[in-house]
């Protein structure tokens, strides 16, 4: 897959937390790949996304956008929905096993 020059940082800074994804913009086309590095935050890669799509400089491909979504911010949303449902229970459990 390529991309275009243009990427865009997405951020989860709700209760303490300092979670960033990057949208990459697929090259000559209407899309946004977001893709979150799971290793970057110690964390293991959800089953449902392990042969997903992977960027060594951006993580694993997590879910697609359009060009309207990202105009209309609604990438913002999605990426807290998915941290809100992928990553933050994982790092809830890495958490408790660190504290014991």
């Amino acid at each position: 897959m390529s991309y275009e020059d243009k990427h865009l940082h997405l951020g989860y800074y709700e209760d303490g937390h300092d979670l960033e994804g990057i949208a990459l913009k697929v090259d000559g086309q209407d899309k946004w790949h977001v893709f979150f590095d799971f290793w970057r935050y110690c964390l293991p890669v959800p089953v449902s996304l392990r042969h997903a799509q992977k960027e060594a400089y951006a993580g694993v491909h997590v879910f697609t956008v359009t060009d309207t979504q990202v105009i209309n911010k609604e990438v913002h949303n999605r990426f807290s929905a998915f941290v809100v449902k992928k990553v933050l229970p994982r790092l809830k459990k890495q958490l408790s096993v660190v504290q014991g």
